[in-house]
C-alpha cells in the first residue's frame, strides 16, 4: 500500500476510535493533511473502501475502518517490548 493511503488509513482509524463517527474527507484535510485537498483525499478513501479497508455507512456519511481496515496496523503491544521489573539482586550489599 502507499504511504499516503496508509498515512490517510492511520488517521481514519484513530479519528474514528476517539470520536466513533464516520470519519470525511473535510475533517481528514483539517487535521491532518492541510497539503492535501479534499477531492484527493476523497478519491484515496474511495480506493480505500473498495480494497476492503473502509465502509461507508450511508451515501453523505464519512468512512468507517473495517475489520480488515484496523488489522492493516498490528497493536503497538506486539512491536514493542513489555516492560520487566529489574530482578532483584539476591546478595545484599
Amino acid at each position: 500500500m502507499e504511504s499516503r493511503k496508509q498515512a490517510i488509513l492511520r488517521a481514519v482509524v484513530h479519528e474514528f476510535t476517539t470520536s466513533a463517527v464516520p470519519v470525511g474527507s473535510q475533517a481528514l484535510q483539517s487535521r491532518y493533511f492541510v497539503n492535501l485537498s479534499s477531492a484527493t483525499i476523497r478519491s484515496e478513501l474511495a480506493e480505500l473502501a473498495e480494497a476492503g479497508y473502509l465502509a461507508q455507512p450511508h451515501t453523505s456519511a464519512g468512512r468507517i475502518p473495517t475489520d480488515h481496515g484496523y488489522r492493516y496496523f498490528p497493536p503497538r503491544s506486539r512491536r514493542t517490548r513489555r516492560w520487566r521489573a529489574p530482578r532483584r539482586d539476591r546478595r545484599r550489599a
